[in-house]
């Protein structure tokens, strides 16, 4: 019944009694964030197309994040993709901005067994790598102050 639904702002009020979640694992963030943003698991998953049981299992720290859909979330969220950790930051990363491995490797002058590697754990990340993968997603946001944090 609409009658039971309760503003966003009781809803949050509640969340906030209850206490944010602690953590600081992708999930936590993203809940944080949700709460912060006066939405309801239901809500986030209508906006971005995540089902709510893997938002939920996100939250709960069941489930480990998938790039393609953490990117969905931490985007229409304002999250931050290094939430996730170098591995599967590249991956968010690379998926966010539409580029397949051998494309982000070419972007970033490596070959497209470098990124296999970087995103299998099997290589550690150059720092300014990392860095570049920052400013091509601050440039495909369009946020100015991005640039200057990623070092470029």
């Amino acid at each position: 019944c609409p009658c039971d639904a309760k503003p966003p702002t009781i809803r949050l009020v509640q969340a906030l009694k209850q206490g944010l979640p602690k953590g600081d694992w992708p999930g936590a963030v993203l809940a944080r964030a949700r709460i912060r943003a006066g939405l309801t698991i239901k809500e986030l998953s209508k906006r971005t197309g995540v089902s709510e049981l893997t938002i939920s299992a996100w939250e709960r720290n069941i489930n480990r994040p998938r790039a393609a859909s953490f990117a969905k979330v931490a985007s229409y969220l304002g999250v931050s993709l290094d939430t996730l950790g170098p591995i599967s930051f590249l991956k968010a990363a690379r998926a966010r901005l539409g580029f397949t491995q051998r494309e982000m490797g070419r972007l970033l002058g490596v070959s497209r067994f470098r990124i296999q590697e970087w995103e299998a754990g099997r290589r550690k990340i150059p720092a300014g790598t990392l860095a570049k993968i920052r400013f091509l997603l601050a440039e495909a946001d369009g946020g100015p102050g991005e640039r200057a944090q990623a070092g470029l």
